[in-house]
């Protein structure tokens, strides 16, 4: 659905300027005559991005940006200050007030476009990150494996899992949890950035589920020294007891008392190098059918990474 856009602005003409470039662009638009009519047909349309004129009858844009701000439905709305004001203090005055971007007027329809797509981006991106990590989550985890599919990129998607992670929180605590999550995230970016290049994404489903889309490539480098990696931090966070013993004891799903091995990855990777991949939820399919196989494998010594090599059906 097109993101839809508020355009407050009292002058006429700048008004219908902004409406018909906005149109073209492909976005949904409300407008406002003034301050007032701004605040209330944000809070009746709830748009995605707001366009404030500072100059307004009633209430001005800093105003409005304020109210903007106070309200918990609004708190996080994208507000774009367009002003004919240049000056550096006018500018400083915008942001902060709350504004995330300040454009003057006169303005070019293609850096509008570009401060418009930029804004709405890095919203989307906010509200989608995980709380604990800040990695994007599932909605940019979708959109990015989408685009990739849909223009027939080499693509490597790894689920990433760990393995016993629920007993460890229930013998040491979900502190202790949260800690191995965010170094995870942090073997995850380091290695990215270390050995892998910007067209590497990185999203965090939620929990202890992570993933990394890569070039089929580089897909056995990176997922191999993040498993490396995530095992040798892994004794830091048992007791020498639990560690030396090579399990824990807690109760299973089912209420039964059960031992549980230390910590381990299980990384399963699905590429489109194989056969074409057409629909993200057949992409997640195969990776979680790879994952459950990879979580079953007996005899097991550390983490693990399983690469899909089918072409077609059959088992991993």
């Amino acid at each position: 659905m097109p993101a839809k856009i508020l355009v407050a602005d009292d002058d006429v003409m700048h008004r219908e300027l902004l409406v018909d470039i906005l149109t073209r662009l492909g976005y949904l638009v409300v407008t406002a005559e003034n301050g007032s009519q701004a605040l209330s047909r944000t809070m009746e349309h709830h748009p995605d991005l707001a366009v404030l004129d500072v100059e307004m009858p009633q209430k001005n844009g800093y105003e409005v940006c304020r109210e903007l701000r106070a309200h918990v439905r609004t708190r996080n709305t994208p507000i774009l200050f367009l002003t004919g004001r240049a000056a550096t203090e006018d500018k400083v005055s915008g942001l902060m007030s709350g504004g995330d971007d300040y454009l003057t007027k006169p303005f070019e329809p293609d850096e509008l476009k570009a401060r418009l797509e930029g804004l709405l981006r890095r919203s989307k991106q906010a509200l989608s990150a995980n709380p604990l990590t800040r990695l994007p989550g599932g909605p940019i985890i979708e959109e990015e494996a989408v685009r990739r599919l849909e223009q027939r990129l080499p693509l490597a998607f790894a689920y990433i899992d760990i393995d016993n992670f629920k007993a460890y929180n229930d013998v040491y605590g979900y502190q202790r949890g949260d800690v191995i999550i965010k170094d995870l995230a942090n073997v995850l970016i380091e290695t990215t950035e270390s050995l892998g290049t910007s067209d590497d994404f990185l999203g965090h489903i939620g929990g202890d589920d992570f993933v990394l889309i890569t070039a089929p490539a580089r897909a056995s480098f990176l997922t191999g020294h993040v498993a490396q990696e995530f095992d040798r931090l892994v004794p830091g966070y048992y007791s020498k007891e639990d560690y030396e013993r090579g399990f824990i004891e807690t109760l299973d799903r089912k209420g039964s008392p059960r031992q549980f091995p230390v910590m381990t990855l299980s990384i399963a990777v699905v590429s489109n190098q194989k056969g074409p991949i057409e629909h993200y939820g057949r992409l997640v399919e195969q990776a979680a059918e790879l994952k459950s196989y990879a979580k079953q494998m007996v005899n097991r010594r550390g983490s693990i990474v399983v690469e899909e090599r089918r072409t077609a059906g059959g088992s991993p």
